[in-house]
């Protein structure tokens, strides 16, 4: 199995599943879930000494993908241990996903920026 790039996507059911358990079991509004996450996202946290070491390491593997490098290498580098780290655009997408209760990840242009990375590489 490889471990990079379009051939290690499977199945994108993971935002189906967050609304079937938001459904089911959930008592929150399914937008208030994703606050957490959009806050760290827009507003930023301090990256964590062994978060920066794996990140570092990461960075080796996967600077030559472009979005890697866009989204994880503000500065063309990884953060260092207790530098904040923003991603405004992920707040926006995570936004947007609990404002449609998951829709927007699978239909829609957010669903076609999300594949036309695949379909540029010719992923079947």
């Amino acid at each position: 199995m490889p471990t990079e790039g379009w051939d290690t996507v499977t199945i994108p059911g993971a935002v189906s599943g967050w609304v079937a358990l938001s459904q089911r079991f959930g008592r929150l509004p399914f937008t208030d879930l994703f606050e957490p996450a959009v806050e760290y996202a827009e507003r930023g946290y301090l990256v964590s000494p062994v978060i920066a070491m794996q990140w570092a390491d990461a960075t080796d593997r996967l600077r030559s993908q472009p979005t890697f490098r866009e989204a994880f290498m503000p500065g063309g580098r990884a953060p260092s241990p207790g530098e904040l780290f923003r991603f405004p655009d992920q707040g926006k997408t995570l936004s947007r996903i609990a404002q449609s209760k998951g829709e927007a990840f699978y239909r829609g242009d957010l669903a076609e920026k999300i594949a036309r990375p695949a379909h540029l590489k010719g992923a079947r």
